[in-house]
């Protein structure tokens, strides 16, 4: 069988090894896997310990040391001058010097700089609970000019101070009493549940868990950490490249529009057909109409490919509604159906389609976190390949299908390569070292 969990081998080798001990041959591995940093799936290559040679890490580095440096000197002028001394080259030279060999030859600095300051925001302030009123000022004085977009510099200072996340609490019942609502069971399975119950913002506790004391599942917060992944990518990439910035930034240019995974041939309109109408799927993860048969066989994308795009597609709609004011007035209602608990729906459906990704390709979580962060990263490097043209916004038929078709071969089929490449390795070590053992007896 394939070894499927980095986090799983090394626990297995290190606190559970005293039922191994007698066996002299698995010795090696205690030693050497008690001393090996936690695995984490979830991160960018450029971000892991043993990415220390591309430009791309390199100026990772940078950008993360000045900005705890501001945190930890309460604002110092000399490390807010570091850290604009860094805006200002990805400014002033956008195109990387890089060797030929290396993958991130075509990255925009002036882009990679708003995505590194994100991701250190998330990974070092936000998860930490490190919540830091100086470098959220930095971030809305002195790097302003730099980042330019009022909303990512409201997205970035709302994770710096989480209190400036938006919360508004719901009632989980929909307008409608024949809509479907669905709940992820601790086991992974997913089930229908009754309407009702008190109101609550999901989408907040999401992120901001109610202090009950128990601790947090690590797929709930692997889901979060992908999110913030996917928030990067959007920023990484220029802005309107991609069908993501709308969904995070202006939702309501999506109107009157083909969008990415609907599954009826008509544009979004209050109108029409909205988009929640055509992307229902069954509680098993099939297609939930007869009408969307005919979309699902173009062969555009796979059934498994469409969960990771819809769980990109309601994912940024999440972090839109949690940090931008005027989100929910451009999506409820002009996008998704008034009679949606809007905030509910979109988190049910990130949820749901994070299930399906688990339970019907049988992932492990380390699997699924991994593989959605290197379709992340797929998503990137394509976006930033000048000779690919991806729209943003979809005006026709064929540009949908010419998107989605590019989606399902460039972005997601070689994660989905690279996560097999990636897991079988370990069990390919393991059974080498034991073989080895027995031929040296």
């Amino acid at each position: 069988h394939r070894l499927r969990s980095d986090r799983r081998f090394t626990d297995l080798f290190t606190t559970r090894y005293q039922a191994f001990k007698e066996i002299q041959c698995l010795g090696v591995f205690h030693q050497q896997l008690r001393t090996q940093p936690e695995s984490k799936p979830y991160l960018f290559p450029f971000m892991q310990v043993d990415d220390q040679h591309s430009a791309l890490s390199k100026l990772y580095q940078q950008v993360r040391t000045a900005m705890l440096q501001i945190h930890e000197s309460r604002g110092s002028q000399a490390a807010v001058d570091q850290l604009l001394k860094v805006a200002e080259e990805c400014i002033s030279k956008p195109k990387m010097s890089k060797p030929p060999h290396d993958a991130m030859k075509n990255i925009d600095r002036r882009q990679a700089f708003k995505m590194l300051v994100w991701l250190v925001t998330y990974y070092d302030f936000f998860f930490p609970k490190r919540t830091s009123q100086p470098m959220c000022l930095v971030v809305g004085k002195q790097l302003k000019p730099y980042i330019k977009d009022e909303g990512v510099v409201r997205l970035i200072q709302s994770f710096l101070h989480p209190r400036w996340l938006i919360e508004n609490k719901e009632s989980p019942m929909p307008l409608r009493e024949d809509a479907q609502m669905l709940r992820i069971l601790p086991d992974g399975r997913i089930q229908r549940r009754d309407h009702g119950g008190k109101k609550v913002d999901p989408l907040y506790e999401m992120f901001i868990p109610s202090r009950s004391g128990s601790p947090r599942d690590q797929s709930d917060i692997d889901l979060c950490h992908c999110l913030a992944n996917l928030v990067g990518v959007v920023l990484g990439c220029q802005p309107q490249s991609n069908h993501l910035w709308y969904h995070l930034f202006s939702p309501n240019e999506l109107k009157n529009t083909y969008m990415t995974g609907f599954m009826y041939d008509s544009k979004i309109s209050p109108e029409g057909l909205l988009y929640d109408c055509g992307v229902e799927l069954t509680a098993e993860g099939q297609y939930g109409r007869p009408d969307y048969h005919k979309h699902a066989t173009r062969g555009t994308y796979s059934l498994h490919s469409l969960y990771f795009l819809l769980w990109t597609n309601f994912g940024a709609f999440c972090i839109s509604l949690l940090t931008q004011p005027d989100s929910q007035s451009k999506i409820h209602g002009p996008i998704i159906s008034e009679w949606q608990a809007i905030r509910h729906y979109c988190v049910s459906q990130v949820k749901t389609m994070w299930s399906y990704l688990r339970n019907n390709l049988s992932l492990s979580d380390e699997e699924q976190s991994f593989l959605v962060t290197r379709c992340l990263m797929n998503m990137y490097e394509v976006n930033m390949n000048s000779s690919t043209v991806l729209h943003g916004i979809l005006r026709t038929k064929e540009e949908q299908d010419e998107y989605e078709t590019k989606w399902h071969t460039r972005i997601y089929t070689p994660g989905w390569n690279e996560l097999h490449c990636k897991f079988d390795q370990l069990i390919n070590s393991f059974t080498w070292y034991i073989e080895n053992k027995r031929r040296t007896r």
